[in-house]
């Protein structure tokens, strides 16, 4: 006792495995090696040597450490995680607008490019309509088709690539009742 070398307290104790409460302390004695890290009684200087707990093996893997890690490594991680997690939260929260447009942007854009391409068929088709009756009348003015089949040539040219199949046809085909010329005659 005059040296202070047994100036640890070692209890012993009966506790509840479930809960980890103390159940019962059946006695306590003076040890210069204790189980429990308690304080030393009449202490007036460090211990020589401090026992460390290391970090359970389970701890320090979930957190990417290695398993001789310090507590500090630890609270460093777990800070690291928590800070990473305000980072992803502000993110989500608050997205890139390089990334992602507000939806009524990207709406405004849809109708004016569907307005577009609606406005470009109708062109297209008005187009392609003035192509066809300038080619029936063509076939009607050469005799190539009869008044009688023009609603059916009309409809065949409407198909796609129809008035390109008409015009070889026509091409092809012989004349039926070309202008005899007699209008022209006295």
């Amino acid at each position: 006792m005059s040296n202070r070398a047994y100036r640890y307290l070692s209890p012993v104790f009966t506790f509840d495995t479930q809960s980890k409460r103390i159940l019962k302390l059946y006695s306590a004695g003076l040890t210069n090696q204790p189980n429990l890290h308690l304080t030393a009684l009449n202490r007036r200087n460090t211990p020589d040597r401090e026992d460390i707990m290391p970090l359970p093996l389970a701890i320090c893997s979930a957190l990417g450490l290695p398993p001789e890690a310090t507590d500090a490594q630890a609270v460093s991680a777990i800070e690291r995680l928590v800070n990473d997690k305000a980072t992803a939260m502000n993110q989500a929260s608050n997205p890139s607008l390089e990334k992602f447009v507000p939806r009524e942007d990207h709406d405004a854009a849809l109708n004016r490019a569907q307005s577009a391409e609606d406005k470009l068929k109708t062109a297209e088709e008005t187009a392609l309509n003035q192509q066809i009756e300038q080619a029936l009348n063509k076939a009607l003015k050469v005799g190539a088709i009869t008044p009688a089949t023009v609603d059916y040539h009309r409809i065949c040219c409407q198909m796609e690539g129809g008035l390109e199949r008409f015009e070889t046809y026509i091409d092809n085909s012989p004349k039926i009742g070309e202008d005899s010329g007699l209008d022209d005659k006295p």
